[in-house]
């Protein structure tokens, strides 16, 4: 079995922008990456964006000094569907349960 390998986007805290996510998501398609995946919160707050993984370096961190950024999950995958050809998509972590069932069942379809 060959081995799949993923990128994780930066939709949340200071590195978070939608230029960002653009860049990154083409250059691992263009670099043989199999998927895409974006996560989801209900908040984001100042302390995400000192401690989350994806946020980068606490320094980066401070040196940004913007309020909490978070870009919606489904959303995101929208916007990459778009800009990708072949590349897979994913939600790492989706809060269903937090979602109201029928919006979050149009925003899937």
């Amino acid at each position: 079995m060959i081995p799949e390998f993923g990128v994780r986007l930066p939709v949340a805290g200071p590195l978070a922008n939608p230029e960002s996510i653009r860049r990154v998501a083409t250059r691992a398609e263009d670099l043989g990456f199999d998927a895409l995946w974006v996560h989801d919160f209900i908040a984001w707050t100042t302390f995400q964006d000192r401690t989350h993984v994806s946020c980068g370096s606490v320094e980066a961190v401070e040196a940004a000094g913007a309020p909490p950024y978070f870009f919606e999950s489904l959303t995101n995958l929208a916007f990459l569907a778009g800009i990708t050809e072949r590349i897979r998509l994913g939600v790492a972590v989706l809060c269903l349960p937090f979602r109201n069932p029928i919006v979050a069942a149009k925003q899937v379809a």
